[in-house]
């Protein structure tokens, strides 16, 4: 019996907890996905992911984002959707203070 597999993949967790430091950014999912079950037959492979803003001190990853998501639409076998993030700025402790200076520091919060 052929088992009929979808996959959901969490585009955001992939690139940051997998890719990121890697030279494997532009994995095809669809094949991971086939890897991943090779007994099943998979029917179809959900990407889900936000649209990013340029960061100040990173102009080029919105391109890069967005040329990696016209890779994906090439393949019929992937579904992408999109949510949205929100970003805010907050207060955060850090991990080793410096005498005289803030123990906390403004940071830029991306939220799914």
């Amino acid at each position: 019996m052929v088992v009929r597999t979808f996959v959901y993949i969490d585009g955001f967790n992939l690139y940051h907890r997998a890719l990121r430091k890697t030279g494997f950014k532009w994995l095809n999912v669809v094949r991971l996905a086939e890897e991943m079950f090779p007994g099943d037959c998979v029917v179809r492979v959900c990407y889900f992911t936000a649209l990013i803003n340029s960061r100040p001190n990173d102009r080029g990853s919105q391109q890069r984002q967005r040329t990696y998501l016209r890779a994906l639409r090439t393949s019929p076998d992937i579904e992408i959707h999109f949510g949205t993030y929100k970003e805010r700025i907050i207060e955060r402790p850090l991990v080793e203070p410096v005498k005289g200076l803030p123990r906390y520091v403004k940071v830029r919060n991306s939220e799914e």
